[in-house]
């Protein structure tokens, strides 16, 4: 849900892109907490990409199930100078049981590497720590909740799929990305197995078969020099004469739905969908009064005010609690705002999220965040004191109890039991709020996005002090564009820009140079960067793209790079258009005037021209929700009656996936996934709107109540 202040950082994010994954910025919730607990970090990456065959057989139960990992002895028990190494490696895990065994689970070498599984168990989950030598370091957890082994049917359960270790060789120049140095070296594959599993075997996209080793109930596969490509098809247990298909998740390909490499069947949402008593905003009375709750928050934390706190008493993790004044100047109106951060430390996760403080429980009655880390969500966040209890409902049909301790709440499921339903219950057991979290999946009747020609050749436009710039043709007849840094890069292939249109890209590193990247149309040869600090850089472009070093006295973090505007000339060196980023506005109020050629809301005035929405059916006195950009009308819509929250207005933006006489459903890029919002009396007409037109709406309790074309 999403309110006037949050519409303009999103708006002003996308014109000048942050860090951060899921539209998450994960280290700034961190540093903004100012945590000083090392984080631990399950780093086997892979996202919501279902791949494999998922077959349903209670053979785990029939084999003995999971007893190694229940009773907490799995494998072998390691030397004494690798369980002294471990002790030291979780001394900061706050909450993790002291004296906890490390176990010897399976070996095997490749490549002259040794590849080690060891083991352990506590806190509500056990942990498996992939360990490598010789020309391939590394040294990472993954941790499974037991909750996943007592309710699971399957023979084994994969923890870590295709993640990728070292370097190999360097792709062909005709590989759709450039940036990716190199492939790597191995893909390694790991998990647990039942009482009774003795083979295990993972299967490549080309037909390519890797026997597992199995050892201490544990497999672990190693694929070496996988060709460009090449992802994992399948895991495969054979126990009790039969050979079943395991769940996995898979890291996306570019360019493709989630489905376009799954194989699993998709799973039904289960729990309660709709609310029986309806809240309007809520509080933890803890926070607002700055109660000493928890314990103090360490040394160094920079907030207002911080506490730190456990979600779960019993699990390692904490999380540090902070109120947060946001940067002043960088959107005018709008500084001195507060946000509320919820960082999770001190444990094997990662994960936080921010929130406006007077709007964190405008939508539901809890707050939430999403990491995915490999085979897991990772779901984390602050509940309202409404808030008696939390329940987890899963794919499969099981339930699970969440942790909810000091209005604060940390769960971990599987990706593979997606669709996934977090409930809260009042004190009542009445159900106060429900949030869904689904696979994507394609929209019904929607192309493909535009994805770069198969085999293309990226060739070089631009190559600077900044990085180099790569094109290729995409599959709709447009453009693809890479981009390669010293620390990392992107690449896209956008929908055809206007002739004089221009779109502002920044990346940053902490250890590189800030790169900016601009699009233009094909009237724009070259773009001036203005910067609120005065200066500006000159940046030519070259089919369409263009890439800069910036200074770092022109970049300001907590204003969104200090970027003003783009001034785009053509090549005879005439000015043919000029962008004011900073210049978007939006609100809510009464409209006080109404003219052929502006409106005005509250004290603020916009301008109207061709590409403004249509305000028939508005007039003097109605209240609406706004956005100006460059001055220019661009959005309005009806505040819903009875609507004292703004956060209960969402703004979507995105293609129209489907749309009839009742309803309209937007590919929402703002908040993630196909949006639904029905369309009543009080709705604007949708009759000049087809679907896979980009489009941007304000959708008030579930009813569409304003929308235009996208402003790009």
């Amino acid at each position: 849900m999403i309110d006037v202040e949050p519409l303009i950082r999103e708006k002003l994010e996308r014109l000048v892109p942050g860090p951060g994954v899921e539209g998450l910025d994960w280290s700034d919730v961190e540093r903004r907490a100012g945590a000083a607990h090392p984080r631990r970090r399950v780093a086997f990456a892979a996202a919501l990409v279902a791949a494999a065959v998922f077959v349903t057989v209670a053979v785990a139960q029939s084999l003995g199930g999971f007893s190694g990992w229940l009773t907490g002895e799995p494998g072998k028990p390691a030397s004494t100078a690798e369980q002294q190494a471990f002790q030291r490696s979780i001394r900061s895990w706050a909450g993790f049981p002291k004296g906890t065994e490390l176990r010897q689970l399976t070996q095997t070498t490749a490549r002259g590497s040794t590849y080690t599984l060891d083991g352990f168990r506590g806190a509500g989950a056990l942990c498996l720590r992939l360990l490598a030598g010789g020309g391939q370091p590394v040294d990472e957890i993954a941790c499974p909740p037991l909750s996943q082994l007592r309710a699971s049917t399957a023979p084994a359960i994969v923890v870590a799929a295709d993640f990728g270790i070292g370097q190999g060789k360097k792709p062909a120049t005709s590989m759709p990305f450039p940036i990716l140095g190199f492939e790597p070296a191995v893909l390694v594959t790991l998990g647990i197995v039942a009482d009774g599993v003795h083979r295990v075997e993972a299967e490549y996209s080309d037909g390519s078969t890797v026997p597992a080793v199995v050892n201490g109930d544990a497999f672990l596969a190693v694929k070496t020099n996988p060709a460009s490509g090449v992802h994992l098809a399948h895991v495969w247990a054979i126990a009790g004469g039969r050979r079943i298909a395991l769940p996995f998740v898979l890291q996306p390909q570019p360019f493709q739905w989630p489905s376009q490499t799954a194989s699993a069947p998709q799973l039904t949402a289960h729990g309660p969908s709709r609310v029986q008593r309806q809240l309007h905003g809520g509080t933890i009375g803890w926070l607002a009064h700055r109660q000493p709750v928890g314990s103090a928050a360490p040394a160094g934390t920079k907030a207002l005010y911080a506490r730190e706190i456990a979600p779960n008493p019993s699990a390692p993790e904490r999380m540090i609690v902070s109120e947060h004044r946001t940067a002043r100047g960088a959107f005018g109106h709008l500084a001195d705002r507060r946000d509320i951060c919820a960082s999770v430390v001190g444990g094997r996760y990662s994960d936080g999220g921010c929130w406006a403080i007077d709007r964190i429980f405008g939508g539901t009655p809890f707050s939430w965040a999403l990491r995915n880390e490999g085979q897991y969500a990772i779901v984390a966040g602050l509940a309202s004191d409404e808030v008696a209890r939390l329940r987890l409902y899963l794919g499969t049909g099981a339930t699970e109890p969440v942790s909810l301790h000091e209005n604060g709440y940390l769960l971990v499921a599987p990706l593979v039991d997606y669709p996934l339903r977090l409930v809260a219950y009042d004190h009542k057991g009445l159900v106060i709020g429900v949030i869904t979290l689904k696979r994507n999946q394609p929209p019904a009747g929607v192309k493909p996005p535009p994805a770069p020609v198969a085999n293309a050749h990226w060739r070089v436009v631009a190559s600077n002090n900044a990085g180099k710039a790569y094109v290729a043709p995409s599959t709709t007849g447009g453009t693809c564009y890479a981009v390669k840094t010293s620390h990392g890069g992107s690449i896209s292939c956008p929908a055809s820009l206007g002739a004089t249109h221009m779109n502002l890209g920044m990346s940053w590193s902490p250890h590189g140079p800030t790169l900016a990247d601009v699009h233009g149309g094909t009237r724009i040869a070259s773009v001036v960067i203005r910067f609120k600090n005065g200066k500006s850089i000159h940046v030519a472009l070259t089919e369409g793209i263009g890439i800069a070093d910036v200074p770092p006295a022109d970049v300001a973090q907590d204003a969104f790079r200090g970027a003003r505007s783009l001034t785009g000339f053509d090549t005879h060196g005439r000015v043919v258009a000029i962008v004011n980023l900073l210049s978007l506005t939006g609100g809510a109020g009464r409209i006080a005037k109404l003219g052929a050629s502006s409106i005005a809301i509250g004290v603020s005035n916009c301008g109207l021209n061709a590409a403004s929405p249509s305000l028939t059916g508005f007039s003097v006195g109605t209240k609406v929700r706004y956005l100006c950009h460059g001055g220019i009308l661009t959005l309005i819509g009806r505040v819903a009656p009875g609507s004292r929250f703004a956060s209960r207005t969402t703004l979507l933006r995105g293609p129209i996936t489907a749309l009839d006489a009742r309803s309209i459903t937007i590919d929402d890029s703002v908040t993630g996934g196909a949006r639904r919002c029905s369309l009543s009396a009080g709705s604007p007409a949708t009759a000049r709107y087809h679907v896979g037109e980009q489009v941007q709406a304000f959708c008030a309790k579930g009813r569409l109540t304003g929308i235009n074309r996208s402003t790009g």
